[in-house]
């Protein structure tokens, strides 16, 4: 934590899981890859995948502040201002589906045409 800002560190639980659970790698992925497209999410700073610093992959990112809704009639939202709150999460899903999923290239320079939906989970 800064002045200016605060982050989060986001790891692995501890012990044994499941191939793919927990897989921040993946949430790193999907996380940068979202933000290179404009997408509005939390900056990453850094990832270490091997473990050697904190016994377990992790990596720092921009804490953001969000309001959570758990009723989507919006109940706590005066009535005049919902419209604004459903064209906003309107725009944000029109954004995320414009996102074009083939356009990611592979490591090795081919594009992922074979699964584009692979780096979105």
């Amino acid at each position: 934590m800064t002045p200016a800002r605060s982050y989060v560190l986001r790891r692995k639980p501890p012990g044994l899981f499941l191939n793919g659970a927990h897989a921040i790698e993946r949430e790193v992925k999907v996380l940068t890859t979202r933000e290179q497209a404009a997408f509005p999410l939390p900056h990453i700073f850094g990832r270490c995948e091997d473990g050697d610093q904190m016994g377990t992959p992790f990596y720092v990112m921009d804490l953001v502040e969000v309001r959570i809704f758990w009723d989507a009639n919006l109940p706590d939202v005066p009535r005049d201002e919902r419209p604004a709150y459903f064209d906003a999460m309107n725009a944000a899903m029109a954004q995320l589906h414009s996102v074009d999923v083939h356009a990611r290239k592979h490591p090795a320079g081919r594009r992922k045409r074979d699964r584009p939906w692979r780096f979105l989970l």
